[in-house]
């Protein structure tokens, strides 16, 4: 006897954890432009009255806008351990809903290893190796949920996972790929 597929929308609660997932991920690709290190410009009235300095992004030579690296690395620090979390506590709920009962103890392991990422991150932000260590986890990711894909190819939760995993890793390697730039090291040794 076939069973119908699980509604994707009625995981428990599932709806509402991607929504705070991909709400981390907006609101630290938000805060990434930092206004801390802004050029300061003060703005003089005509009648001479005192006004506020007024922030503006920082820029570079070329016009473009300076992206903080670090404070994105931080974000995804926050956002490894959100991710972490739920598959921590959820781990039935996160397998039924990809079809993959039986597996709770694999869906707990790439929590565990979420949630080191993460910490990892709020520990060192600008260490491009931690976020890289992302990027392989995202690998282990996409090849778990390739394997539920082929085993249930009509599965729109698996879909969706792997969509958001791929988003995912694009982040990371664009956040890796800056800090290999800013800072030029790969490890928080003073050299």
């Amino acid at each position: 006897m076939d069973r119908p597929a699980p509604n994707p929308w009625r995981a428990g609660g599932a709806v509402l954890t991607w929504v705070i997932l991909v709400g981390l991920a907006l609101w630290g690709m938000t805060i990434a432009y930092s206004y801390e290190a802004a050029p300061v410009m003060e703005v003089v009235p005509i009648d001479g009255a005192p006004t506020e300095p007024a922030a503006t992004p920082p820029v570079g030579i070329d016009g473009r806008f300076i992206m903080n690296y670090k404070a994105l690395g931080f974000c995804l620090g926050l956002f490894s351990i959100a991710l972490g979390a739920a598959e921590l506590l959820a781990p039935k709920r996160i397998a039924r809903a990809l079809e993959s009962e039986g597996h709770e103890g694999l869906v707990k392991g790439f929590g565990a290893r979420e949630v080191l990422a993460g910490a990892t991150l709020l520990a060192a932000p600008a260490v491009s190796t931690n976020v890289w260590n992302r990027v392989a986890g995202d690998a282990m990711d996409l090849t778990a949920l390739g394997f539920a894909a082929a085993a249930h190819p009509r599965n729109a939760a698996v879909w969706g996972a792997a969509l958001f995993v791929m988003a995912a890793t694009a982040l990371d390697v664009f956040t890796a790929r800056g800090l290999d730039r800013e800072t030029g090291k790969l490890l928080p040794v003073e050299g």
